[in-house]
């Protein structure tokens, strides 16, 4: 049992292929173009969404306020989908 894969574990395997072979850049794009998460799963993005931030700040070497940054990007893009829903 100390072998088991989570699903985190597959997603951030996921994300490492995106970031080496589809040229992802930014977690917006993970997670609108290559996960849908944004539109389909949007409490999995909101529990992943640190672990993914973490992984990009240690592939790109992140500072905090870029982090934050990016954060932030991912919140608004996220409102404004979710506005969009309620609207």
């Amino acid at each position: 049992y100390k072998h088991l894969i989570t699903t985190e574990d597959l997603l951030l395997a996921e994300l490492n292929f995106c970031l080496e072979n589809e040229m992802v850049v930014m977690p917006e794009d993970f997670f609108i173009r290559r996960t849908g998460m944004l539109y389909f799963n949007i409490e999995r993005l909101k529990t992943i969404l640190p672990k993914v931030l973490e992984f990009f700040a240690e592939k790109f070497s992140w500072t905090e306020s870029q982090i934050n940054t990016q954060r932030e990007r991912v919140n608004n893009t996220l409102n404004s989908t979710l506005s969009f829903r309620n609207s």
